[in-house]
């Protein structure tokens, strides 16, 4: 069992520890009913859920949410219960966000230097606003082309500006089923909506919100 008084949370993007010995890392895995995945502090089983601890050493326990709260609940007494889960929830969101920013370089930086014409710097500095349906849709076509895995997951699509939401509402479907999981999930439940009218191509308006 861990000793709260060795434990703290990660405060800021980098990490900075409250604890010189355990704390969360912000990493957080999603288990099946298969996995009958076990907490490594209390034993807990068949965990839905599980948060990753570190120790300072490189140690590291995969705990489940319970005893997340309560390591937080001993070690942090002056905070409110409230203040805890606004803490492991900003630090998940903040590991999160890395992980994905990553992920999506693994893409880019190749496609960058295997076309050069195609993904400029100039081309990857004016999507400040967000990437399109197209543009993910062309990094995918050119990531098969030299072999690169790329999870649409981890690009948004960004509905910001006019010509970002247009791109969505003349959407044809064979470039939907590509890219769907990018989408936001409104857009994806109305182009679903829309495409089982038997239309090829979307024309339709969405009142979305800049």
């Amino acid at each position: 069992m861990i000793d709260v008084k060795d434990f703290g949370l990660a405060r800021a993007q980098g990490i900075q520890l409250v604890s010189t010995e355990w704390f969360f890392s912000g990493k957080t895995e999603m288990h099946s009913d298969n996995d009958r995945f076990e907490c490594q502090n209390c034993n807990h089983p068949e965990l839905g859920k599980s948060y990753e601890i570190k120790k300072g050493n490189g140690i590291i326990l995969w705990v489940c949410s319970k005893c997340m709260l309560d390591l937080c609940k001993n070690a942090f007494r002056h905070w409110k219960e409230a203040e805890i889960v606004s803490e492991i929830e900003r630090a998940e969101a903040i590991y999160t966000k890395d992980r994905r920013r990553k992920e999506r370089r693994k893409v880019t930086a190749p496609l960058m230097e295997a076309f050069p014409d195609v993904f400029s710097q100039d081309f990857m500095f004016s999507r400040n606003d967000g990437y399109s349906a197209y543009d993910i849709f062309l990094f995918k076509t050119y990531a098969k082309l030299i072999g690169v895995p790329m999870d649409v997951t981890d690009f948004d699509i960004s509905s910001r500006t006019d010509e970002l939401r247009n791109s969505i509402e003349r959407i044809p479907k064979p470039l939907f089923d590509e890219i769907r999981e990018a989408l936001p999930d409104e857009w994806q439940t109305k182009l679903e909506r829309h495409f089982k009218e038997g239309r090829v191509e979307s024309t339709c308006k969405f009142k979305s919100k800049p």
